[in-house]
């Protein structure tokens, strides 16, 4: 009995231990378009969207039959219908991050796969996907390799595996929209491969803000390369992430803010003269985020980490150019 009782003990230390900073994703029991679509065929496109989701680092497939008799219930082959309070129950029963909720049509010689990933947290329906396959034989040629294609559609940037980066170059191919807040039309613009921030002003920020493909519920490192242009007697530079945490540098500190807390460091700064590089690092693991300024740790505090919103600011007399931006998803 005791025997039995250390196995079942490890067994679940072994569970938390792998799945931490796992993103869950419960694949429900495909719909069946039409009356030419098989048990079978439902259950081995199951099958293979599970394995599809496996293969992905930083990602767990689960499915419950608890979970098929909610689904069933609901009128859920129609997405825009999908009662919210039933999304957040699934997602309880479950654990899961994401409901993964796919069709599947069929005529004599094609099949066709439509798929939703549905945020458990918000009820909100992520990007969807579909995918065309031949039928040969009678058979739904090719599923493996499709259901690889219609997962990286569906997961798309949250696919990134440890070691792996997302970038935004400003190259005019992954610009993830950014919105711009400035004093006039010309204070914020996307150009030769930057986006450049100027304030000239006496006063106030010179602001742009995007929503950031991250899953905030995973761990990750944002790596901000800042040049700055042209710096005077009080400018500065900084970041905005997270829900109302900031980090501000000028030429002789930085200041910090995660939360309500608002706290000054003398370890790092921004430098003055013309073409001074400025890389800002924040670093998200669980309940904390730690702050790094030119390679100086400034901060590793508890921190709420509540929206993928981002914002890059200059303060006055600062002419600042965003190189890049790059997103590390950590282990």
């Amino acid at each position: 009995m005791k025997n039995n009782f250390f196995i079942t003990f490890v067994g679940v230390l072994l569970s938390v231990f792998v799945c931490y900073g796992q993103t869950k994703v419960a694949v429900l029991e495909p719909v069946a378009g039409d009356d030419n679509v098989t048990s079978m065929e439902i259950a081995m496109l199951r099958g293979e969207l599970r394995k599809a989701i496996f293969r992905i680092d930083g990602f767990e497939a689960i499915s419950r039959s608890d979970l098929d008799r909610v689904f069933n219930e609901q009128d859920f082959q129609h997405l825009g219908y999908v009662p919210k309070d039933q999304i957040h129950r699934m997602g309880q029963m479950s654990g899961a991050d994401y409901l993964c909720i796919s069709t599947l049509n069929k005529s004599a010689s094609q099949y066709y796969i439509e798929a939703y990933l549905v945020d458990v947290a918000t009820g909100n329906i992520e990007t969807p996907a579909s995918q065309f396959g031949e039928i040969k034989n009678g058979n739904m040629a090719g599923l493996y390799q499709i259901t690889q294609e219609l997962v990286k559609e569906l997961i798309g940037d949250k696919m990134l595996s440890g070691g792996g980066s997302l970038e935004e170059n400003f190259d005019g191919k992954s610009n993830w929209d950014w919105t711009f807040f400035s004093h006039d039309s010309k204070s914020v613009m996307i150009a030769n491969e930057e986006l450049r921030i100027m304030n000239f002003s006496s006063t106030g920020t010179t602001q742009s803000d995007v929503m950031a493909p991250v899953d905030i519920r995973r761990n990750f490192k944002i790596t901000f390369n800042f040049v700055i242009q042209e710096a005077k007697m009080l400018s500065s530079v900084g970041v905005k992430f997270g829900g109302g945490n900031s980090i501000t540098v000028n030429s002789g500190s930085c200041s910090y803010s995660l939360g309500s807390a608002f706290k000054t460091s003398a370890a790092a700064k921004m430098g003055m003269g013309r073409n001074k590089p400025v890389v800002i690092v924040v670093i998200k693991r669980g309940e904390h985020v730690i702050l790094q300024v030119n390679g100086v740790e400034v901060a590793d505090e508890e921190c709420a980490y509540t929206t993928n919103q981002l914002g890059v600011f200059a303060g006055i007399n600062t002419l600042a150019m965003l190189k890049k931006v790059s997103i590390e998803y950590l282990r």
